[in-house]
């Protein structure tokens, strides 16, 4: 497990990157702007208490967050078109906030925990948004 409470920024990354971030502990902030076209983020075994910001992503981008500890903050704003977003096994009491997703963008949720708040708001046309728990 990584350390608590570093900050790990990523910013104006251009096209086709792979971005892997794993096992991080408590209390992280992560922040990730700007990204170009057809990049692949993962982000996997997040601790508690994490705060993940994903903003400003290209078009055709693939986004997996997987077993998010309790209590994370977790935000994508404005995504590009044809992006596929796959967030799964979130721990109780996350808050999820979608927005703004481009056109044809597909979003997935499973394994929900207890007393998460999620929100979905601004998606363009043609999103596919599947809700599992």
């Amino acid at each position: 497990m990584s350390r608590h409470g570093i900050a790990v920024s990523l910013q104006e990354l251009g096209h086709g990157n792979a971005v892997s971030l794993q096992e991080l502990g408590h209390g992280n902030a992560v922040f990730l702007q700007e990204l170009g076209h057809g990049n692949a983020i993962s982000l996997q075994e997040l601790g508690h208490g994490n705060a993940v910001f994903l903003q400003e992503l290209g078009h055709g981008n693939a986004v997996s967050l997987q077993e998010l500890g309790h209590g994370n903050a977790v935000s994508l704003q404005e995504l590009g078109h044809g992006n596929a977003v796959s967030l799964q096994e979130l721990g109780h009491g996350s808050a999820v906030s979608l927005q703004e997703l481009g056109h044809g963008s597909a979003v997935s949720l499973q394994e929900l925990g207890h007393g998460n708040a999620v929100f979905l708001e601004q998606l363009g046309h043609g999103s596919a948004v599947s809700l599992q728990l």
